[in-house]
């Protein structure tokens, strides 16, 4: 997290070693607007959700590649409310993710994970344009 204000709009750091509290209270990269995290190391959504919180103009998050989990019951992620476009493909996912996703999202991507359903309440996520779930495990 840069220790000043920062005036990135883009930031790529595909394929490094960055775990899920590699931003947490970071409050410096307010302008943000893309950030992609592609093949790190992040295992919890619930926590690359609080990552966020402080990325207020963050409409982009690619965190594709990772070994992302969650298994929470309560479904209280907190995700900063700009993100239109989530990419979450390519990790462990299940089901649940879908009580952890961000309220306006327009263009979701879960391919290649373990998901075997889609909830009803996949409905609430008015803003939801786009969804791709290739690769899965539906039935």
């Amino acid at each position: 997290c840069p220790q000043e204000p920062s005036t990135f709009k883009f930031l790529n750091f595909t394929q490094n070693a960055f775990t899920d509290s590699v931003f947490q209270n970071c409050d410096t990269l307010t302008i943000l607007e893309t950030l992609i995290l592609q093949k790190n190391d992040l295992k919890d959504l619930f926590k690359t959700s609080l990552m966020t919180k402080g990325m207020l103009s963050l409409e982009t998050l690619d965190v594709s590649w990772n070994s992302l989990e969650y298994d929470r019951r309560d479904g209280n992620c907190t995700w900063v409310g700009s993100i239109v476009v989530l990419n979450l493909s390519s990790n462990a996912l299940t089901d649940s993710v879908f009580r952890c996703l961000p309220p306006q999202i327009k263009v979701l991507d879960l391919h290649n994970n373990r998901i075997r359903s889609i909830p009803k309440d996949v409905t609430g996520l008015e803003t939801l344009q786009e969804l791709n779930l290739a690769s899965n495990s539906l039935a």
